[in-house]
C-alpha cells in the first residue's frame, strides 16, 4: 500500500515545485510522503494484525513461555476457560494496537479526515 501511494503522487504538484527550483528532497517531504502517508497507515494497520497473529503462531511451534504456549498447553490439556482468556487477551492486544495506529493516523492525517455526516451533506 505505500508503494501504490508513492505512484499515486499527483505529477502535477511534481512538476509545480520542480518550475520553482525545489530539490529533490523537499518535493519528497512536501508532496510525495505525505500523498502516500494514507497508504503507509492502511499497510500498518494489515500488519499490525498479522504481527500478532505471527507472534502467536511462533510461540506455538518453538516456544516455552508466552500466550501461544498457554493456549496451545490449554488446549491440549482441555482448559477451554484458559484458552478462552488467552484469545481474549490476544484480541485486546491486537484492538489496542489497530486503535494506536489509527491514532496516529488521524494526528499525523488530519487533512484525510471527512467530519461525520459530512457524506450525507453532499446528497
Amino acid at each position: 500500500t505505500t508503494l501504490a501511494g508513492f505512484a499515486a503522487v499527483d505529477p502535477e504538484l511534481a512538476k509545480v515545485m520542480a518550475t520553482f527550483g525545489a530539490p529533490r528532497r523537499r518535493l519528497f517531504w512536501l508532496v510525495e510522503l505525505p500523498s502516500a502517508l494514507p497508504g503507509v497507515f492502511t499497510g500498518a494497520r494489515i500488519a499490525v494484525i498479522f504481527a500478532v497473529l505471527g507472534a502467536v503462531f511462533a510461540e506455538q511451534a518453538g516456544a516455552d513461555s508466552g500466550l501461544g504456549y498457554v493456549f496451545l498447553q490449554s488446549v491440549g490439556q482441555l482448559l477451554t476457560a484458559r484458552a478462552f482468556a488467552v484469545v481474549a487477551i490476544l484480541s485486546v492486544f491486537a484492538i489496542v494496537l489497530f486503535l494506536a495506529i489509527v491514532l496516529a493516523e488521524r494526528i499525523a492525517l488530519p487533512w484525510s479526515r471527512q467530519p461525520i455526516g459530512s457524506e450525507l451533506q453532499h446528497r
